[in-house]
């Protein structure tokens, strides 16, 4: 009886944890209308008439709706305590439709990288 017990109380926090875990609840006997995730809002579909034109006056920034990639590259190398160092410095690549590069804006990450030198 005294291993009975002990494997009785595991058992019963097993299934509270469970009952609490889970969306379904015994007491209604259906599924609780709960998300963890935020729902996305329908959008109407816009008509002509509401359709907003930009003016040629407006500046538009040239780089606007690119979604910058991030890439590293060769800066340097120098010889420290038996190491050959490489600095590689990170840089937010924009690309055009054409996979050309408009811009490289360098970032303040570097990546160091050592090689024994025998």
């Amino acid at each position: 009886m005294k291993r009975l017990m002990p494997l009785l109380g595991a058992a019963a926090i097993i299934l509270i944890i469970a009952y609490y875990e889970t969306a379904y609840s015994i007491e209604d006997g259906a599924f609780n209308e709960q998300y963890d995730y935020p729902q996305i809002p329908v959008v109407n579909e816009s008509s002509e008439e509401d359709d907003v034109t930009v003016s040629a006056n407006e500046d538009s920034h040239p780089l606007a709706g690119l979604t910058p990639e991030i890439e590293l590259k060769y800066e340097s190398e120098t010889i420290e305590d038996g190491y050959l160092v490489e600095t590689h410095r990170q840089y937010e690549v924009y690309r055009d439709h054409n996979n050309q590069i408009i811009q490289s804006v360098p970032t303040s990450h570097y990546e160091y990288i050592r090689y024994r030198i025998e």
